[in-house]
């Protein structure tokens, strides 16, 4: 799930993962960039905000852990225009000691674009 926010003129943006098999012992660190492919063939980048460790919870047996993130990431003004004229269809987050990749349905990246497009209008 991503969210996006503005607050006093800076743009951020949360990712907040579905848990992953195992335990994830390596964090987010700050300064790590991600990127977002747009449908004109543009990358958006954006940097890790803070240090990100994984919250583990565990099941009935030492085998059956998972790890959840949460990550802040900053992105700047001109990134958020870039969003708000073309729609991302692929992501690359770094969660931790893998960095997570897939493409986006065409909706997803629809709805990424207008809220990017709201937010730039927004006072």
């Amino acid at each position: 799930m991503l969210y996006f926010q503005k607050s006093e003129g800076e743009y951020t943006m949360e990712l907040i993962t579905q848990a992953f098999n195992g335990y994830i012992r390596q964090g987010v660190e700050q300064g790590s960039e991600g990127q977002f492919r747009l449908s004109n063939g543009e990358f958006i980048t954006f940097i890790v905000k803070e240090n990100a460790v994984a919250t583990v919870t565990q099941n009935y047996s030492t085998k059956d852990m998972q790890s959840k993130f949460t990550v802040k990431f900053s992105i700047t003004e001109e990134e958020m225009i870039k969003f708000s004229n073309s729609a991302p269809v692929a992501y690359n987050f770094p969660l931790g000691s893998v960095s997570v990749k897939n493409d986006l349905p065409e909706k997803r990246g629809m709805k990424i674009m207008k809220t990017a497009s709201c937010l730039l209008q927004y006072n």
